[in-house]
C-alpha cells in the first residue's frame, strides 16, 4: 500500500487530495494548511430541524394532522413546508431522507380476518347491527371481493428507519 492511499484512508480522502496537500503549501504556504468549509449549496434545513423532522416520520402521520396511516413522498413534502416554510423538489426527498438514515418500504398490512377470535366477534356482534341496520332502511348489501376494491391502490409507501419493521392495520 501506498503512503498517500495509507493518509488518505486514515483521514476518510480521496488520494489525490493528499497528493494536492504539498502542492498547494508550496503555492500558499501556510493559508494553504486553514480549514475550508466544504463546495456545494448549504442545506436548506438546520441540524436540528432534520432532528425534528426524523421525530415526526417515525411517528405515526396521525400524530402530524394527516389522515393516512403511511406516509408518502407529497406528505413529507407538505409536513416540511409547513413545519419550516422549506419547500424540496419530491425527487430530491429521497436523497434527502436516505441521507438521514430512512429507507423507501412499502408497508405490510395486517388483516384483522385472520384473527379467528376476532373474526367470530365480528360474526356474532358487528354484522347482525348491520343485517338489522339494513332491514330498516330497506337498503340492499351488495359485495365485492378485495380485487375489485381500489382501496389497494391508495395505500402509500412510506419512509421509516432502515431495518425496522413496520406494519399497518389493514381496513
Amino acid at each position: 500500500m501506498r503512503l498517500g492511499s495509507t493518509f488518505a484512508e486514515m483521514l476518510g480522502l480521496g488520494e489525490q487530495t493528499i497528493r494536492d496537500y504539498p502542492n498547494q503549501y508550496l503555492f500558499k504556504g501556510m493559508a494553504s494548511l486553514v480549514d475550508k468549509s466544504p463546495p456545494g449549496r448549504p442545506s436548506k434545513l438546520t441540524k436540528t430541524q432534520r432532528q425534528h423532522l426524523a421525530e415526526w416520520i417515525k411517528a405515526s402521520p396521525l400524530d402530524s394532522g394527516y389522515t393516512s396511516g403511511c406516509r408518502n413522498t407529497p406528505m413529507i413534502q407538505d409536513l416540511i413546508w409547513r413545519e419550516f416554510g422549506v419547500q424540496y423538489n419530491p425527487h430530491y426527498l429521497a436523497t434527502l431522507l436516505k441521507n438521514m438514515g430512512f429507507s423507501y418500504q412499502k408497508a405490510r398490512f395486517v388483516s384483522d380476518h385472520l384473527n379467528e377470535a376476532k373474526r367470530l366477534e365480528w360474526r356474532r356482534t358487528r354484522w347482525p347491527k348491520i343485517l338489522r341496520h339494513a332491514r330498516r332502511q330497506n337498503a340492499l348489501l351488495l359485495f365485492g371481493d378485495e380485487v375489485s376494491f381500489a382501496q389497494w391502490g391508495s395505500l402509500s409507501y412510506k419512509d421509516r428507519v432502515a431495518g425496522r419493521d413496520y406494519s399497518h392495520q389493514a381496513p
